[in-house]
This record gives C-alpha cells, sequence and structure tokens, in this order.
C-alpha cells in the first residue's frame, strides 16, 4: 500500500509540473528576408528616390528577389543582442549569423548563398522607442562568391516588441548597400525577424 501511495504522490507531481509547465507557447524564431544583387545605372540616384519615397524597396524587389529563411534547428541559428532598454538611449538590437543555414527553398538560379549577416538596429545616441523607425544603424551581408556588402547607404528598421523578462524582441528592416563606395552594384534586402537571446 505504501508503495502504490508513493507512485500516486509521485504521479500527482509529474502531473501538476506538466501543467505549470504549460502556458502561452512562444513565438517560433524568425529570421526572413528578400533580397537581390543587381547592376544598376546610378546606384545614388537609386538610393535617392528611395529616401525621397519616390520609389520603395519592396518596389525594387516585385522581380525575382531570393529568399533567406533561417534554419533555427542548425549547429549556428542566428543570434541577437538586445541592448538597454526601449525608449532609453543607447536600446538596439544586433542580429548576427556568421554560419546563415536557410531553410530549402525556391529561388532564381542567379541567387548566390550568404556568408554572413549583421543586422543592427538602433545606435549609441538613440533613444528607440518601440514602434518608431529607426535609420541607425547598419545592415551588412557577405555572399559565398566573394562579395562583400559592408555599409548601408539606405537603412531602415524598427523593433516592433520587446520583452523585458525574456528579453525577446521582433521587428523589420530593409536597406541598400553599395558593393564598394561609388559601385554602381548594390544589395537590396527586405525582412522581418522575431528572435530570443
Amino acid at each position: 500500500m505504501k508503495k502504490i501511495l508513493v507512485f500516486l504522490a509521485m504521479a500527482a507531481l509529474v502531473g501538476l509540473g506538466g501543467c505549470a509547465n504549460r502556458g502561452t507557447p512562444l513565438t517560433p524564431q524568425i529570421l526572413t528576408f528578400n533580397y537581390a544583387v543587381r547592376a544598376v545605372p546610378d546606384a545614388s540616384a537609386l538610393i535617392a528616390s528611395v529616401e525621397s519615397g519616390q520609389t520603395t524597396v519592396s518596389d525594387l524587389l516585385s522581380r525575382d528577389p531570393c529568399n533567406f529563411t533561417a534554419d533555427f534547428s542548425s549547429a549556428t541559428p542566428p543570434q541577437v543582442f538586445p541592448y538597454g532598454s526601449p525608449g532609453q538611449t543607447g536600446f538596439n538590437v544586433n542580429i548576427v549569423s556568421t554560419a546563415p543555414v536557410g531553410l530549402s527553398t525556391t529561388n532564381p538560379s542567379s541567387c548566390v548563398a550568404l556568408d554572413e549577416v549583421e543586422i543592427n538596429i538602433g545606435g549609441g545616441s538613440e533613444a528607440l522607442a518601440l514602434g518608431v523607425p529607426t535609420n541607425l544603424t547598419n545592415g551588412r551581408i557577405w555572399l559565398v562568391d566573394g562579395r562583400r556588402f559592408e555599409t548601408s547607404q539606405f537603412f531602415q528598421a524598427r523593433v516592433r516588441a520587446f520583452d523585458t523578462a525574456n528579453r525577446r524582441s521582433n521587428g523589420d528592416f530593409q536597406f541598400i548597400s553599395r558593393l564598394s563606395a561609388g559601385s554602381n552594384t548594390v544589395l537590396i534586402v527586405e525582412g522581418s525577424y522575431a528572435l530570443t537571446p
């Protein structure tokens, strides 16, 4: 009889523990973006037209973009590093993937895989609030063919939500980077993220 009571008590504890672990599940981790490398007649004019609102990054990507959607089950998933608190000076979010692995997707044959990704949203001198667009700071993407798009000439991003308890963050971003200073080869990117540090 004593063994049966011990067994029932253990079963009850396991059952209670299972219930305690139930709750609102975390949103899946997501890092996804469309991108395209384009040779354009005048990169400065293209970037100026986006900055002035005459055209949009979405419009520029409307024709056969490449897609990257991170595989978070890989050995090297993207990482997010949030610093500070929303609305306070210096709040920013850095997303880094030094060996990005993407989920299988159908891309145009011209698409080149990614070698490194880094997206820095917010700057040290800015009091970035949730939902407010920022043009600070940068998107950096290296491709496996050796091309390195280091610095964004156009950058816009937004941290849409931030949970102070688990430091989980989500938002969106878009940027245009030149292959090198004065180059008319540009990388155009638009995407979103939902990540837990």
